[in-house]
């Protein structure tokens, strides 16, 4: 998150809308691809455009940002590399708008886009999905394996079940036609093909480590979920 005397304002769809038009458009005239995730049904107004690309030795990308976008700084995390744009690129009423480009592997670009679409669908899948020990997150969906090794010693491995989002859906028994038709714009619809999972239990959303407690206080989108399943973020307790 931006911040240290940057301001940014969160802005309309409209706003939004225009403001990825014109990264889009720029971003091709310099023959960068670049994609974008499913918005979340029904939101109202936006904090920031994720922008993701993919990785590759030949793109300096950060380079980019800086010889193209002039930021005044680029607060990195991860993947993921924040900013402001002061140039022309957007108008001077847009500049004031906080964009997030994020680097993905050639490899992982679909489950990626499958599990940063709609907002916090992928974390409240990946919940699901933790319940029962499977991991899900933007490697796709995968297990970890732990085993001793010839030398006796303990080891770890991720083995990966699948990357693909209609063999994900399957897997959690969900129609991937109704993530790809945006649960027709309502977020509440959205919901319920959550719940309409069999691996869904509401224990996973109850009992919580800390690092998922504290994520869920910060996320919206989670906290309407929670309050959709009726598990008021109040009632949610340690988990282990």
């Amino acid at each position: 998150m931006l911040n240290e005397g940057i301001q940014v304002t969160r802005k309309s769809p409209d706003e939004y809308k225009a403001i990825k038009q014109l990264i889009t458009e720029y971003m091709s005239s310099h023959e960068h691809t670049i994609y974008f995730a499913m918005e979340t049904p029904g939101k109202t107004d936006y904090g920031d455009l994720d922008v993701i690309y993919v990785t590759s030795p030949a793109i300096d990308m950060r380079k980019f940002i800086e010889d193209n976008f002039k930021p005044a700084k680029i607060v990195s995390n991860g993947q993921c590399m924040s900013f402001t744009v002061t140039t022309d690129v957007l108008p001077a009423e847009l500049r004031d708008f906080q964009i997030d480009f994020i680097g993905i592997r050639s490899d992982e670009l679909e489950s990626e886009l499958f599990y940063r679409s709609y907002g916090d669908l992928g974390n409240i899948l990946g919940r699901v999905t933790s319940y029962y020990g499977v991991k899900f997150g933007g490697q796709g969906l995968w297990v970890n394996y732990e085993y001793v090794t010839s030398m006796g010693k303990q080891a770890q491995c991720n083995i990966t079940l699948t990357k693909n989002p209609g063999d994900i859906c399957q897997f959690l028994g969900l129609e991937y036609s109704a993530w790809l038709d945006g649960f027709d714009g309502s977020e509440q619809r959205m919901f319920v093909w959550v719940k309409s999972s069999p691996w869904f239990a509401l224990d996973a959303f109850r009992l919580l480590n800390t690092e998922y407690r504290h994520r869920t206080k910060k996320r919206p989108g989670y906290i309407r979920f929670m309050e959709f399943i009726h598990v008021p973020v109040s009632d949610v307790t340690q988990a282990g």
